[in-house]
């Protein structure tokens, strides 16, 4: 059984910059909300067993693969031309 779940991600910027734009300052938070997500996931199942008269023991693995945006960062950001 799989499904489908859809998320969105806010970000939020502003910045200031000089009257002939040589200098600019920015500011930004991506992630806003700080929801977390997987561009990836898998669950597989697997058995070992230490000898042959033991009964396999079976056991479940999860690997979950997060983007860069699925955790809060926040950023500063100057610009100078010359």
């Amino acid at each position: 059984m799989s499904s489908c779940i859809s998320h969105g991600i806010g970000n939020v910027g502003f910045g200031i910059r000089g009257k002939k734009d040589k200098h600019k300052l920015s500011f930004f938070v991506n992630n806003v909300t700080d929801k977390h997500y997987a561009n990836t996931g898998y669950t597989g199942l697997g058995a070992w067993s230490a000898c042959a008269p033991n009964p396999a023991f079976t056991f479940t693995t999860t690997i979950w693969t997060p983007s860069r945006a699925a955790f809060r960062y926040v950023g500063v950001r100057f610009d100078m031309t010359f």
